[in-house]
């Protein structure tokens, strides 16, 4: 709660599951489950994020550039995962995902999803709304 950007008192973080940035906010009633890592990220109340889910901070945070540089040219950005979701087990976030939208269990979110409706895949497509 005091290393974070914004933490609601009221959530559960899994054992081994860690924030690789300050930057995170979560909501209430928010449930991590065990071993996720999760970067530069906005979670919404109420979303359930099962285990082994990563949610780094975009798809591009690695320099392609002078190793020297690599620090200064990370592209962090913040994702964007809205309230009452669900997100399967295993699961890659590289995009913001709506509000209520559930993403299956090993799915590779690339693009952004929308309100209301469920993804799966790699890549993660829309399969109902």
């Amino acid at each position: 709660h005091f290393t974070t950007a914004a933490t609601s008192t009221e959530c559960f973080v899994g054992f081994g599951s860690f924030f690789s940035k300050r930057s995170v906010k979560v909501g209430e009633k928010v449930s991590i489950g065990a071993y996720c890592v999760i970067g530069s990220v906005d979670i919404g109340e109420g979303t359930l994020i099962a285990s082994k889910v990563s949610i780094p901070s975009g798809r591009h945070q690695h320099s392609t550039g002078d190793a020297e540089k690599k620090n200064d040219e990370m592209n962090v950005e913040m994702i964007s995962i809205g309230a009452h979701c669900w997100i399967g087990e295993n699961a890659l976030i590289l995009a913001d995902v709506g509000d209520n939208s559930v993403i299956g269990g090993g799915s590779v979110v690339v693009k952004p999803v929308p309100d209301n409706v469920t993804a799966v895949g790699n890549p993660a497509k829309v399969i109902s709304m």
